[in-house]
């Protein structure tokens, strides 16, 4: 579980069994996939919870923790390969992803500005 998501913010925690049907029932998601053990990932942490409190009734934001047994597929799905790892879908549609602490941020700033 990714712990380090305090409970009380708009960012639900997602596992593998979880995921397909929170991607359907939403028109945007923002998937962090990310690593407890990871430096960036807690730096990045914050700024995701930032985004999702200014966007809580344009996106969803969820998080999946990499090294939960039963995420392993879908990490593998998703060509995990560093984190933090981003996937955003549109319409249950996966319509971006991609890797690092970088990537993440000029996400995050790319939705803020264009949902807000």
């Amino acid at each position: 579980m990714v712990f380090w998501y305090p409970k009380e913010e708009p960012v639900t925690t997602l596992k593998a069994d979880t995921f397909p049907a929170f991607i359907e029932k939403h028109d945007r998601v923002f998937v962090h996939f990310a690593a407890a053990w990871n430096g960036y990932d807690r730096m990045f942490i914050p700024h995701v919870v930032n985004a999702a409190r200014q966007l809580v009734d344009k996106i969803h934001f969820a998080a999946i923790d990499i090294d939960v047994k039963e995420n392993f597929n879908l990490c593998v799905e998703h060509r995990v390969s560093n984190v933090p790892f981003i996937a955003i879908y549109e319409s249950g549609k996966l319509i971006e992803s991609g890797a690092g602490y970088d990537y993440g941020m000029k996400r995050l700033a790319l939705l803020t500005t264009k949902l807000h």
